[in-house]
This record gives C-alpha cells, structure tokens and sequence, in this order.
C-alpha cells in the first residue's frame, strides 16, 4: 500500500524511506539524509530532459525503434510522466534496439542512463535485474552481467531469464561448457517455470522461445 510523503505529500511506494518526489526522509526528521537522493534524482530529472530532447529529435527524423518488451510505443513527449520504472524500462528498450542495429553511438549514449535510473529504483524484482544483466552484457560487461544472474537465481531459483543471460554470456565468451550447462538448466526447467506464467516470461517471450530452441539445438548436437 502507498503512503504519502509528510514533507511534499506526494504518493510514495510501501517501504521506501525517501521520497522519490522530494528526496527527503520519509521521517518528519530527516532532511540532511535526504542530500544525496536530492542530488540523485536532480541527476535523473537532468538526464530525462536530455532523453526527451533526444528521442522527440528521433521521433521527428522518423528514427526511433519501437520498444522490445511488446508494449506500445508512446510518445516521446510523455515521457515525463512516466513512473520511475516505467523510465528504467523505456531506456532498456532503447539500449537494447541499438544494440540489435550495432548502434555504438546511441548504445553509448543510453547505457549510464538506464543503469543509473535502474539503481535509483531501490530493490529490484527479477524482471528488472534481468534488465541491468542485459544491459551490462551488450556492454561487454559479462562479470556484472553474471551477477544480476546470480541474484535472480537466489532469490528465485530455476528462473529463465538467468539461465538465459549465463547461456548469452556463456556464448559471447566461448565457453561452450558452461553455455550447455545454462542451456540445459533451462530446459530442465523450462516447462515448470512457464506454467507459473511470471509476467516477465510473457514479456520476454521471444527471447525464452529462441533460448529454448537455441539449447535444444545445442544438446542434440552432444548426443
């Protein structure tokens, strides 16, 4: 359940203990704490109007990519009211279509912005730290991509998504045994976790569909 801020009254997510609106303390008494979110957020909001310029440019130029999550492509102009999640998600969308277009440029541009808005979020469930693992990974960073696998799995084992990301990275450093092993911990599991119907399996339904057919392909091939 919401709560409301006592300083701004803005609307604040159940157990934050600032204020994503203000920045300040969720206690009547915490101003000097609230410093560096206040600063954070300042970062974000500067950030976000660059993003607006940016995408309202694309979107006259006819350029921008439609997201990858199978949501609807709004407008760029609305993105100032979107949630601090709905940011998070927006800018992963964007590194991951330049990343599928081989956009150096744009991937460069957007990569500090959505590991930033993300770690802004506070606690991440597994669709969201499946976001940050992909990201670090079109960003060669297969060290902090394996960690956000390596959470998701301890908070919830067996799940796709980070035996998908372990395949992935697996693969881009030519690890073969260590791919199989995610390939076939996913399948292994496959079946089970789908019937679980976790809202980020259906948002990243083509990436388990082709991960799955990728690793079945694979371990035929052993036998």
């Amino acid at each position: 359940m919401a709560q409301r801020c006592p300083h701004c009254n803005a609307e604040v997510r159940a157990g934050s203990r600032y204020c994503q609106s203000c920045g300040r303390s969720m206690s009547s008494h915490g101003r000097s704490r609230a410093i560096p979110w206040i600063v954070a957020g300042a970062t974000v909001a500067a950030l976000s109007a660059v993003l607006l310029v940016r995408l309202t440019s694309q979107k006259a130029a006819g350029a921008g990519p439609s997201p990858l999550r199978g949501a609807a492509s709004q407008p760029a102009s609305d993105i100032s009211n979107l949630s601090p999640r709905e940011r998070a998600d927006r800018l992963f969308n964007r590194v991951m279509a330049a990343s599928e277009q081989g956009d150096t440029t744009d991937m460069r541009f957007f990569i500090p912005m959505a590991l930033q808005s993300y770690a802004m979020l506070g606690p991440l469930d597994a669709d969201a730290r499946y976001h940050v693992g992909a990201i670090e990974f079109v960003n060669n960073n297969y060290k902090g991509a394996l960690a956000q696998a390596d959470t998701i799995s301890r908070a919830v084992p067996n799940h796709l998504l980070a035996n998908a990301l372990r395949a992935q990275v697996a693969a881009a450093r030519g690890d073969t045994g260590a791919r199989n092993r995610a390939y076939r911990a996913l399948l292994d599991a496959y079946d089970s976790e789908m019937a679980k119907q976790r809202p980020e399996y259906a948002d990243h339904s083509t990436l388990l569909g082709r991960t799955r057919a990728e690793a079945q392909q694979a371990l035929a091939s052993e036998k």
